[in-house]
């Protein structure tokens, strides 16, 4: 539940492409819990409407690899202590294929028509 910088990242870039966006969509169980959901929109004439998903979740797990891309992000756990925090689970993969794809697909708009929706979801 804080994905804020994550999901305000993927809505900015998702909003230069052209489409829709509706940010900080979902609910959790916790009354006063905030949701980072995203849902983009494209519409493109007449046609079929697709929708793609994506998990955009972190995990409080500090990267160990050593690579240069590996993340440093720290962050406060549910417990108040600060945890490394990084997209495991091939999350960071899944959002970086639905970035490629609304790009290709916005930049071939000549070539399809429909609607293309975009599903950033979080796991819980």
């Amino acid at each position: 539940m804080q994905e804020v910088k994550t999901s305000a990242l993927l809505a900015a870039r998702l909003r230069q492409l052209g489409y829709e966006v509706t940010d900080h969509v979902g609910k959790y169980d916790q009354p006063n819990a905030t949701c980072y959901g995203v849902v983009t929109v494209m519409r493109n004439g007449n046609g079929p409407t697709v929708l793609v998903r994506t998990d955009m979740d972190a995990l409080p797990i500090t990267e160990a690899t050593g690579l240069p891309y590996a993340s440093t992000v720290r962050a406060k756990n549910a417990t108040g202590d600060e945890v490394g925090v990084m997209h495991a689970c091939g999350h960071d993969i899944h959002m970086t294929t639905l970035l490629g794809t609304a790009k290709i697909l916005a930049e071939l708009k000549s070539q399809w028509h429909g609607t293309i929706i975009l599903l950033l979801d979080l796991m819980r």
